[in-house]
């Protein structure tokens, strides 16, 4: 809404506008089965990331984002709702987490991990 609040968003090809918009972001598949979804695109574009504790699909993106401070872990719901609040009541938070997921995103220990995932992933040796 125009005054703040929470977006959801599950559509393919237009999360980019919505994380361009956004301080904050929550990747989803990350409290089920399903591993979760890709952390990378709302990093590169400066937003403060969440994500549930399943990140099995793309755990070497997640372990140097956790790393370079751009992206915690929540275990539940109310750890969820606890970031996005703190995001929120604190722009300057959530701005040194976009950035510092910026410059991990664009170092190249980031983008051979990412790839060598998905190969094996594509090759059914990985998923």
């Amino acid at each position: 809404p125009p005054a703040g609040g929470i977006w959801l968003g599950d559509t393919l090809g237009e999360m980019g506008l919505l994380y361009r918009l956004a301080r904050a972001v929550f990747v989803g598949r990350s409290f089920m089965v399903g591993g979760g979804q890709n952390p990378i695109e709302p990093v590169r574009l400066g937003c403060a990331v969440a994500m549930g504790p399943r990140t099995e699909n793309f755990a070497d993106a997640v372990e140097v984002l956790t790393h370079a401070g751009a992206l915690r872990e929540v275990a539940n719901e109310q750890e969820l709702a606890g970031f996005i609040t703190r995001m929120l009541d604190n722009p300057h938070e959530a701005a040194a987490m976009g950035e510092a997921g910026q410059v991990a995103a664009k170092r190249a220990e980031l983008l051979p991990a990412v790839v060598a995932s998905r190969l094996l992933t594509l090759a059914g040796i990985a998923h």
